[in-house]
């Protein structure tokens, strides 16, 4: 095999007649994703100053939640191995109680206070969200598993949801432009 398709391999990029995405790498990649998007948001329901900040990280983590269950009992009922502990969410418990290491973007957004955490947050949102309405659309368009290309349907309308209020929080909470 060549260098270059080695690395466009090692990258996640897809080549000419390379194999598509499979249902059960679609639920696997959902669930990373889906676990770092609560995980974020929660850091934000603690530390977000701005409370319309505050109030769309909770949106996200109750809607991100709900979708990470269905998920969950989806690839149990499909025989795919999913981390069930990581996606499971009780609000309850304070983040750094809860179970396993901390994600690397959560980690760096710990570092951050007020302001600077909330822009942070808010363009680290709008980054996973693009990324994830990519992979919920491909699974919408070319899965094989109907009730699973439906729920990727639903759960992309949710995301561009969730996609257009971070960008018009972006827009509200940006820094004066200084002439």
């Amino acid at each position: 095999m060549s260098r270059i398709v080695m690395f466009a391999l090692a990258a996640g990029l897809s080549m000419p007649g390379a194999s598509q995405q499979t249902d059960a790498d679609f639920m696997k990649k959902a669930a990373d994703a889906g676990i770092v998007e609560v995980e974020v948001g929660r850091l934000a329901m603690e530390k977000a100053s701005n409370a319309d900040v505050k109030a769309y990280a909770r949106t996200v983590v109750v809607d991100q939640a709900r979708a990470n269950e269905q998920l969950l009992k989806m690839s149990q009922s499909r025989n795919v191995s999913l981390n069930a502990e990581a996606l499971k969410v009780d609000l309850t418990l304070p983040l750094t109680s809860d179970k396993g290491a901390m994600q690397p973007t959560t980690t760096q957004l710990m570092a951050l206070e007020g302001a600077a955490f909330d822009r942070a947050f808010l363009d680290q949102v709008v980054k996973d969200h693009q990324q994830a309405i990519d992979l919920f659309d491909e699974e919408a368009d070319k899965g094989k598993d109907k009730e699973l290309r439906d729920w990727a349907e639903k759960v992309h309308q949710t995301l561009q949801d969730h996609l257009k209020l971070a960008k018009d929080l972006q827009e509200k909470i940006k820094p004066p432009q200084v002439p």
